[in-house]
């Protein structure tokens, strides 16, 4: 049996990039800590839990606790990415994925 691996692009990531620092992505599970990922790039969202790695893959970043996942970090696997970040939530906030992608290159270092 031979596994394909989908790989869900956002595309390629702007010149306004270069200027935004990247930094490694971790995972916030439910607990305590973070988990490794091994994955660069950019959160999108205050909360942390979506990111665009450095080759333009959109993530979510969640995954269930585990001590292992605590030791060894976690494979995240790339997710297909939402044209609407929020739809559907209970605060009825939501916003294009294209404005969140550019509030946060615009915001620049000024992210926290």
């Amino acid at each position: 049996c031979t596994s394909t691996r989908v790989s869900w692009n956002v595309g390629p990531p702007p010149r306004s990039v270069s200027r935004t620092p990247v930094t490694a992505l971790t995972v916030l599970p439910p607990g305590l800590g973070r988990y490794r990922t091994g994955l660069t790039g950019w959160y999108v969202d205050r909360a942390g839990l979506r990111a665009v790695t450095v080759d333009g893959r959109f993530y979510l970043l969640t995954v269930p606790s585990g001590v292992r996942a605590r030791l060894f970090g976690v494979d995240v696997p790339p997710a297909r990415p939402p044209l609407v970040v929020g739809r559907g939530g209970r605060d009825g906030e939501s916003i294009p994925l294209a404005d969140l992608l550019a509030r946060r290159l615009t915001a620049g270092d000024d992210w926290p």
